[in-house]
């Protein structure tokens, strides 16, 4: 895999900016736990 290739990626096309998360947790509350387990699950795999 290549990491480096990934976090460029995702820099530029999936920031995780504080505006996404805070809408995201306002939109889905009872979702929080998952979003938390996806978030720390992604960047461990990807970087």
């Amino acid at each position: 895999m290549h990491p480096e290739v990934f976090e460029e990626y995702f820099k530029f096309h999936c920031p995780k900016t504080e505006e996404r998360l805070s809408s995201a947790i306002e939109k889905y509350p009872a979702k929080l736990e998952d979003i938390r387990i996806i978030s720390d699950t992604t960047d461990s795999a990807i970087f």
